[in-house]
């Protein structure tokens, strides 16, 4: 299976499940992020990894709902995250810290 068969067979049960982008926004599926990502950061932090990455995959699972509901289509996602990608290897990044957050460098104005 590849990645435009899941993401389709989970468009297609998002929308029997949470109805439609008409009906439901970005915006919920965003929220509902926030709480599994600390779920992640909870099970990892205790040391159950398989339980981690589960999460991890609800994060992803939100994460692409929120990006069809906002009318991003798949083949504008996958540009997008290529466009994001390039920016991104374009900055300058701090050393890492262990499990801290990594932002990249910001100049003035940005």
């Amino acid at each position: 299976m590849n990645f435009t068969e899941v993401y389709k067979a989970i468009v297609e049960w998002q929308l029997t499940q949470f109805g439609t982008a008409e009906q439901r926004g970005p915006v919920g599926p965003l929220r509902h992020l926030v709480k599994e990502a600390n779920e992640a950061i909870d099970s990892f932090g205790s040391g159950s990894n398989e339980l981690g990455k589960r999460e991890v995959v609800d994060c992803l699972f939100l994460t692409l709902e929120a990006s069809w509901r906002s009318g991003m289509t798949l083949p504008e996602l996958i540009e997008l995250l290529w466009t994001k990608l390039r920016e991104n290897r374009a900055r300058s990044w701090p050393a890492v810290t262990a499990d801290q957050p990594v932002e990249h460098v910001r100049e003035a104005g940005n």
